[in-house]
C-alpha cells in the first residue's frame, strides 16, 4: 500500500533550450522513486543522452550534478529547482503582485496543467525586469498575462 505521507525530495528540471519539464523524486536515502515527464517531448536524442549514456539520476547525487552540465558553446543546459514548486493559484498572485481582476485570473489558472503554471510563474521575474528596462510600458493585468501567455514572447 502506498504511503502518501511518504517524504521525497523533488528536483524539477528545466531546460534551457527546449521546452522539456522533468521531475525526479527521490526517497530520503537519495534512491530514485519516480521520473515524470510533465512538458515536452523526448527525441531520440534526449533519450540516447538520458538513458543510454550514464546520466539518468536514479541517484540523488547525480540529480544534483544536473544543474552544471553545459553544451558546446559553454551554456548551462539545465535550470533544477529542489522541492516541487508551489504551482497553486496563490504562489502565482502573489508572485505576479498585481493584483487585479482575480475571478477571471483564478479560472485561466485553472485551466493550465503544471508544466505551464511551472514556465508562467518562473517568467514572472524576467518580465518585470522587461518592464523595468523598458519605462512606459505599462505591467498588464494578470489575467491578461495568463490568457496571452505572456511567457511565451520573446524578449
Amino acid at each position: 500500500m502506498a504511503n502518501n505521507n511518504e517524504q521525497l525530495t523533488t528536483y524539477t528540471v528545466k531546460a534551457k533550450h527546449r521546452p522539456d519539464v522533468w521531475v525526479f523524486k527521490y526517497h530520503l536515502n537519495g534512491v530514485l522513486k519516480s521520473f515524470e515527464v510533465l512538458d515536452g517531448i523526448m527525441e531520440p536524442k534526449q533519450i540516447n543522452w538520458l538513458f543510454n549514456n550514464g546520466n539518468f539520476p536514479y541517484m540523488e547525487a547525480t540529480a544534483k550534478e544536473l544543474s552544471k552540465i553545459r553544451n558546446k558553446e559553454k551554456q548551462l543546459v539545465f535550470d533544477v529547482a529542489v522541492g516541487l514548486p508551489l504551482l497553486t493559484f496563490q504562489a502565482f498572485w502573489d508572485a505576479y503582485g498585481h493584483k487585479r481582476k482575480i475571478t477571471r485570473s483564478k479560472l485561466l489558472w485553472a485551466k493550465l496543467n503544471d508544466a505551464t503554471k511551472l514556465k508562467a510563474i518562473d517568467y514572472i521575474s524576467r518580465y518585470n525586469n522587461y518592464l523595468r528596462n523598458h519605462n512606459g510600458i505599462a505591467k498588464c493585468n494578470p489575467d491578461t498575462y495568463l490568457h496571452q501567455r505572456q511567457w511565451e514572447d520573446e524578449e
